[in-house]
């Protein structure tokens, strides 16, 4: 007789969410978790982790309530690294949490997912397995050691102008030497390997880093502050001297829709003296455009970004105060239904046309039914400027 498998129960609505209690054990040893079910204000500490989910057709099995429950590789992997070894940990997963296979449920849940990774003690990013351990250590002390020396050298000329400093920064001698020394070219290839992860194109990352207090990243066995990333992903185009990176240019200049938005409330933002400058830089640069504007700047970054549904391109940002105005998850409305509708809310707001400067058409558009005249967001569009990575 085969096993019962584990099934979600129906959540309540309201606040209503689950988390799981991820039990100790030995590297190795099978996962077994624990579901429950609370609403957030009476939630317990817990984590939340952000990471990609990987090929949805590769699973593992776990166990969870006492049944078996398949997860993805990933996710898997996440689990594995971030498990104690000698007391439960209390976690938040989407794909343990929600109940995939309920599209009103999971509606519901994304409209939650904000203050789920706001409330979180802090977001554990997973990168995923290392390509080389002895490489991630290398290159995540390297970033510590960079983002530290650019940090120190900010402040020790009196906060300059934030854009000038950026621009000149390789040419500081000390920096220069530092980055002759260190960053050879077998190292800058482990940079590389690092971010070629498929985290770092991933649509939610926006909202799940933009929003947390706190955020560290591990890879394979090493782990390192979200913080000291990003730095050197605003910092990379003008260290190394080439835009070789582009994942971390399109997570840059996502993550400053967000600083536009919570200003400097985020927590990990003041580990770095740069980072709350460039957050005020972005903010005040912001609040000079209109509501469309703004929406559509967001909206634009989101093209530039991988999701396994393309409804994504629009829920993964509702962590944005004004699309909350604009916008309500729903898994059973149609991707087209879905970008017409916020395409008609958005001028009707705005009493503009803003958004007619985002649309865009290729061949397929030619015998669609869809109107001309609204964005679709799903689509990347290849635009002659270059993306500006500061």
């Amino acid at each position: 007789m085969s096993k019962e498998i584990y099934s979600h129960e129906t959540l309540p609505g309201g606040t209503w969410f689950r988390l799981l209690r991820l039990s100790p054990a030995p590297r190795g040893a099978p996962l077994v978790c624990e579901l429950v079910t609370t609403q957030l204000h009476e939630a317990p500490s817990y984590e939340a982790i952000s990471y990609a989910w990987g090929d949805p057709n590769e699973k593992i099995e776990i166990i969870c309530n006492n049944m078996p429950f398949w997860i993805t590789v990933n996710l898997h992997g996440a689990l594995e690294r971030l498990r104690h070894g000698n007391e439960p940990r209390v976690l938040w997963a989407d794909g343990l949490c929600i109940d995939q296979l309920n599209d009103i449920e999971k509606g519901h849940q994304v409209g939650l997912m904000v203050e789920i990774y706001r409330k979180s003690e802090c977001t554990l990013v997973w990168l995923g397995p290392a390509w080389d351990e002895k490489g991630v250590e290398i290159t995540f002390d390297l970033i510590d050691k960079t983002t530290h020396i650019a940090n120190v050298e900010y402040e020790r000329r009196g906060r300059p102008d934030l854009g000038h400093f950026i621009t000149r920064v390789s040419s500081i001698a000390f920096i220069q030497d530092y980055l002759h020394e260190k960053w050879t070219d077998h190292n800058m290839a482990h940079l590389t390997n690092l971010f070629e992860k498929a985290w770092f194109s991933r649509i939610w990352v926006q909202q799940e880093i933009g929003i947390s207090q706190q955020a560290v990243a591990y890879c394979g066995d090493s782990k390192i502050q979200m913080s000291k990333l990003v730095l050197i992903a605003a910092l990379s185009d003008h260290l190394f001297g080439v835009a070789t990176h582009i994942e971390v240019g399109r997570l840059s200049n996502a993550l400053s829709d967000f600083y536009c938005s919570f200003g400097n409330g985020t927590l990990w933002l003041r580990e770095s003296t740069l980072l709350e400058y460039m957050a005020t830089y972005f903010l005040e640069t912001h609040h000079s455009r209109n509501f469309e504007g703004r929406i559509c700047s967001v909206l634009e970054c989101s093209r530039h970004f991988h999701a396994s549904d393309a409804r994504d391109h629009i829920f993964a940002l509702l962590g944005h105060p004004a699309m909350k105005e604009l916008v309500e998850p729903d898994y059973t409305v149609s991707l087209s239904d879905m970008q017409l509708s916020l395409a008609q809310r958005m001028v009707l707001k705005s009493s503009t046309l803003e958004l007619l400067l985002y649309v865009e058409h290729d061949e397929e558009d030619l015998e669609s039914s869809f109107p001309s005249w609204a964005p679709q967001w799903h689509k990347e569009v290849v635009r002659d400027e270059d993306w500006i990575v500061w």
